[in-house]
């Protein structure tokens, strides 16, 4: 997935700069976004775009390619006309 080669790109960058344990709360902020107030958070979000027809997703430098992956989905899933 899109999500796991961000992280091993991570992997690989941290672990060649020497700064591997900067990683270290990763998996830490997965499970928070996976626990019941992540997943209302989730759906205060999705609420708030219910109506719209349109979005602009906005991403530079290295989160540019992040901005194409969102709109992609937002038009897979949602149907919803999305660029980046």
């Amino acid at each position: 997935t899109y999500t796991a080669t961000l992280l091993a790109i991570a992997q690989l960058s941290a672990a060649l700069a020497g700064g591997a344990e900067e990683l270290a709360s990763v998996p830490d902020g997965v499970r928070a976004v996976l626990t019941p107030a992540g997943r209302a958070s989730a759906q205060a979000i999705a609420a708030g775009l219910g109506g719209d027809e349109h979005v602009i997703v906005s991403g530079r430098e290295f989160e540019y390619a992040t901005a194409f992956e969102v709109a992609l989905k937002l038009k897979e899933t949602c149907g919803l006309f999305a660029e980046p």
